[in-house]
């Protein structure tokens, strides 16, 4: 992929290799992968509230990119002893390393190691079908960062740690009739994390920061999900869901943004929690479909930035609740219209911002598409997009301008001819400027907001074939 982009300093040159290997006999598959990739991107910055509409194509940071290259060996091994029983192994090693001028400079490498054993199997009890997973997760992670303030100094500070996971689960769908399913699944998650920062004195325009001890943290989670699903009639179905779900901090969120001014880091950054009720129906009559689901999470602990500095913090207990509903409609077989929308709302529940909205969750998004096949193996399709107004990121206090909504008019044609897919897409047919990501300022300041503008009208050519 080689792009010069939509802005200035903004092009993207991107190279990806990959070889695998497969073998099958009886009862017994295997494949090997090994994939590499080099990527090098400029960074363009932000536009201020005046640039953004004199200037949207410019740039606040001419100078700054970020260029990853790193290669990932995979490999999955499937036995099955006898029917309905199958034994899996999948196990990967991958590297990966980034440098970047940001401002300043970083040069970061991760080495992560991981295998994953599990065993699937079937069996029927009493006219109850059984179909079972049982797994195994093993991960272990390298991370070494070095931040210097100019390219070619000593590094002001260099982050090292070590991330071990172990965890276990397992789930079962039973099959009681034709109309009644039920599942149920958990997994007990370990993480064991060991983190430290060494400092050179002075390195940063003379700061005089002194190492951080090793820390280590062991923070234990679970999740679980039951879930039910009812065959009504041939053309409805309902389902339920209730779950308990979490996510553990990357790397880089621990570290957060900190410069050697702030030298500001959150080792400590707590899992993000969250349990979950849904409720599903769907609608499959002739030509017609319709599904729609209502949702709700109850969280605690979210993991977001915070206002004004440059690390990252578990918030006050959250919540986000809201409908996602998916249209279909085919009038003939080479004619149909799609509409998908969601609305969401997304606040908080207590603490000091209670009933505050969350930043950049937009209430209602919608897609709606005509697609259309004139003759076998070409279609064209015409969309309209549009996602309403949102706080922006940072502005917990909800106090800064909205993030304007903005719909776009899209088109495309796709086509296949011995063998060759070929696509060509349309996007932003007004060639209006718009943008979905604003960052606001923590000062207090009002209408202090960063944008990062999206593409005008642009189009995307692309020739593929598989051998």
């Amino acid at each position: 992929i080689s792009t010069d982009g939509f802005r200035r300093n903004n092009a993207l040159s991107q190279r990806n290799g990959s070889l695998e290997f497969k073998g099958i006999s009886e009862n017994l598959s295997y494949h090997i992968n090994v994939l590499a990739h080099n990527q090098f991107l400029e960074l363009p910055g932000t536009r201020s509230v005046v640039t953004l509409r004199s200037d949207p194509r410019g740039t606040s940071t001419p100078t700054q990119f970020n260029q990853r290259n790193g290669y990932k060996a995979f490999f999955g091994l499937s036995y099955s002893p006898m029917n309905n029983h199958e034994i899996i192994l999948d196990g990967s090693y991958s590297f990966d390393k980034s440098q970047a001028n940001m401002g300043e400079f970083s040069d970061t490498e991760i080495y992560n190691y991981q295998i994953s054993p599990r065993y699937l199997f079937q069996y029927n009890l009493n006219q109850i079908e059984f179909d079972n997973i049982i797994g195994l997760d093993l991960i272990y992670a390298d991370y070494y960062s070095d931040r210097m303030q100019s390219d070619g100094t000593y590094y002001y500070t260099n982050f090292k740690m070590t991330d071990k996971t172990s965890a276990i689960y397992f789930n079962t769908n039973f099959k009681f009739n034709p109309k009644n399913r039920f599942s149920v699944g958990a997994r007990y998650h370990g993480n064991w994390l060991r983190a430290s920062n060494s400092v050179t004195p002075g390195a940063y325009y003379g700061g005089t920061y002194t190492d951080k001890s090793p820390e280590s943290f062991f923070n234990p989670q679970f999740a679980y999900h039951l879930g039910y699903e009812y065959v009504i009639n041939n053309y409805n179905t309902i389902s339920s869901k209730i779950g308990r779900s979490f996510r553990y901090p990357n790397l880089d969120e621990r570290i957060g943004l900190g410069s050697g001014f702030t030298n500001s880091t959150n080792f400590r950054l707590g899992p993000q929690k969250s349990h979950d009720f849904e409720f599903g129906h769907n609608l499959n009559y002739e030509n017609f479909n319709i599904s729609t689901t209502f949702y709700y999470m109850r969280l605690r602990s979210e993991i977001s930035t915070t206002d004004n500095s440059f690390y990252n913090r578990n918030l006050a207990p959250t919540e986000r609740y809201g409908i996602e509903n998916s249209i279909k409609y085919s009038f003939l077989n080479d004619f149909n219209v799609e509409n998908d929308f969601t609305l969401t709302q997304a606040k908080f529940r207590g603490g000091e911002r209670n009933g505050n909205d969350l930043p950049g969750v937009p209430a209602f998004v919608n897609s709606f598409q005509i697609n259309y096949s004139p003759v076998e193996n070409v279609s064209t399709y015409f969309n309209v997009y549009y996602q309403s107004s949102s706080r922006p990121l940072n502005d917990f206090r909800n106090f800064q301008i909205v993030q304007k909504g903005y719909h776009t008019l899209n088109m495309g044609f796709v086509g296949n001819y011995k063998g060759f897919k070929v696509s060509l897409a349309l996007n932003n047919l007004q060639d209006k400027i718009y943008y979905n990501y604003a960052v606001g300022s923590g000062s207090g300041v009002y209408h202090t907001v960063s944008y990062y503008p999206l593409p005008g009208f642009n189009t995307l050519f692309k020739i593929s074939k598989e051998f």
